[in-house]
């Protein structure tokens, strides 16, 4: 009795530590089989990021570019002030003289 006690005993342990190898398998199985797919979708999100790096590499250029361009403007802008700024102050200097010049053939049409 005590031998087919022993018997089942160890029938048990052995049926036992085979379940186990056989669900550590399947689990390890799983793990890996989640590696790969963990692994796939983090090349699919560094893809995802490299795409959207690129776009933000492209906008930020497009900006700069915009922001010389709108330099380039003002400056552009700057200088032609100072021009009409000048013809204007030549246009009233033109003005006070013929002003001046109208005043004295006034004077002389009256002593006339």
């Amino acid at each position: 009795m005590n031998d087919k006690f022993s018997i089942v005993k160890i029938m048990r342990v052995v049926l036992f530590i085979t379940f186990v190898f056989f669900v550590e398998l399947a689990y390890g199985q799983s793990k890996k089989e989640q590696i790969e797919i963990l692994n796939y979708r983090i090349d699919s999100l560094n893809k995802v990021m490299d795409v959207e790096n690129n776009k933000f590499i492209i906008n930020k250029t497009q900006f700069e570019i915009q922001i010389s361009n709108i330099r380039d403007q003002i400056m552009l802008l700057d200088s032609n002030l100072i021009l009409l700024k000048q013809e204007l102050s030549n246009k009233q200097n033109e003005l006070y003289s013929s002003k001046i010049s109208i005043g004295d053939k006034s004077m002389e049409i009256k002593l006339l």
